[in-house]
């Protein structure tokens, strides 16, 4: 092969080995801010659920509200999100919140017993807690996975 194929032939590589790199730059700057809402639109658009707990972690993160999981039931109850006595969601929040079925082991037995239905809250419902706890920003979703 004469010279100035591989000269030419090496060029090109050059000129594409420095597209690349100029593009994975240009995506990388870009994309700081990108992931980050990219993240949150995942969290909160997520078919997914959070345990009471959870959720209150992930509120906790935005510096307007204080809450704790005790303090997270004790909103809910004291909004009537749920039936009293039963933690069964109310027609309005049914898509805020869940009952997830549980079951365990029994220790004598071995077969699976039912437990009480743990209320989970889904990403709309962290939304909607969100607002109405009175949250000025959004909770940090880089921090939240």
């Amino acid at each position: 092969m004469p010279s100035e194929a591989l000269e030419s032939i090496g060029r090109l590589g050059e000129a594409i080995s420095a597209a690349a790199r100029q593009a994975l730059e240009a995506r990388a700057a870009a994309g700081e801010p990108a992931s980050a809402a990219r993240a949150w639109n995942v969290l909160v658009s997520a078919d997914g659920d959070y345990s009471v707990r959870e959720a209150a972690h992930i509120l906790n993160r935005d510096p307007g509200i204080s809450t704790g999981q005790r303090r997270l039931f004790s909103f809910i109850r004291a909004e009537g999100m749920v039936s009293s006595g039963t933690d069964v969601p109310k027609a309005g929040h049914e898509r805020h919140l869940r009952l997830r079925p549980v079951s365990y082991s029994h220790p004598r037995t071995g077969r699976r017993v039912s437990a009480r239905p743990q209320l989970r809250v889904t990403a709309e419902g962290l939304r909607y807690l969100h607002q109405r706890l009175g949250g000025p920003a959004r909770p940090a979703a880089d921090e939240a996975a």
